[in-house]
């Protein structure tokens, strides 16, 4: 959700297949403590008495990207941002500057202010 940017161009071929174009998670991803809890009553309700099902990993994943949401409308609550996934620090920077960055391209700027968009 938030460093997975698969690219790809017109023919359906992968741009972003090295290590310039893709970010892989390493060791620094994970937390520095995972506090393990087993269930030790039987789970009726799943198959197997499973007790877990999908992927707590995006499930994660998801709670990250929306805090990444909040402190984006923290930064600028004028501006509704579109749901846009993954959330590459790129892309927020973008989103934050959207209107800055379309007058850019509009007028040719060679030299601007950041501030956030209004």
């Amino acid at each position: 959700m938030t460093i997975e940017d698969l690219r790809l161009n017109a023919k359906g071929e992968l741009l972003s297949n090295n290590l310039a174009t893709y970010k892989i998670p390493d060791i620094y991803f994970m937390p520095d403590q995972i506090d393990i809890k087993f269930l030790t009553e039987e789970n009726p309700m799943t198959p197997y008495d499973s007790k877990v099902l999908g992927e707590p990993p995006l499930m994660y994943g998801i709670g990250v990207f929306f805090a990444i949401r909040q402190a984006m409308r923290a930064f600028n609550s004028q501006d509704g941002f579109g749901f846009v996934s993954p959330l590459t620090p790129e892309r927020v920077l973008c989103e934050l500057y959207r209107n800055e960055l379309q007058e850019i391209a509009k007028n040719n700027v060679t030299s601007l202010s950041l501030q956030p968009s209004q």
